[in-house]
């Protein structure tokens, strides 16, 4: 435990005497945030429903055959086919297509909150250095 803390207290007085800024470091974070990444792929997959929920779907087309032949003799068989074309009506259409907007619109604002999520933890970290660099001034002072 005391070698945990030793390396937390080491790794901290090292950040502090970083020089880096809070827009960098958000800069970093940002571009490098697993969650924020999959947030954004979680938009484009909602828009991706948005443009597909208001199109018909595809017609269905199909065969079928059956072909029964026993001993020497060929006898014949049937063969057949299909097309099928869902009609949808009652403005269903307009409906999926409002139902799966909200759910990019929800997709969007997740990611913005994961977004200041990130933003947030970096302003933390940012303060906490500053703290540290605080401390060690402080016990630099004292040590002297």
């Amino acid at each position: 435990m005391k070698n945990s803390c030793l390396l937390l207290v080491m790794s901290l007085g090292a950040a502090a005497q970083s020089s880096g800024t809070l827009a960098e470091l958000e800069r970093m974070a940002l571009a490098a945030n697993p969650a924020l990444m999959q947030r954004a792929a979680d938009v484009r997959a909602a828009e991706g429903r948005v443009k597909q929920a208001g199109l018909y779907p595809n017609p269905v087309m199909g065969s079928s055959g059956e072909h029964i032949a026993g001993g020497p003799v060929l006898r014949g068989g049937t063969i057949g086919g299909f097309v099928e074309q869902r009609i949808v009506t009652a403005g269903k259409l307009g409906l999926a297509r409002r139902s799966a907007d909200q759910t990019r619109q929800a997709s969007l604002q997740m990611r913005e909150s994961e977004k200041l999520r990130v933003q947030q933890r970096c302003e933390i970290c940012t303060t906490m250095r500053w703290q540290v660099r605080a401390c060690l001034k402080y016990a630099s002072k004292w040590r002297s």
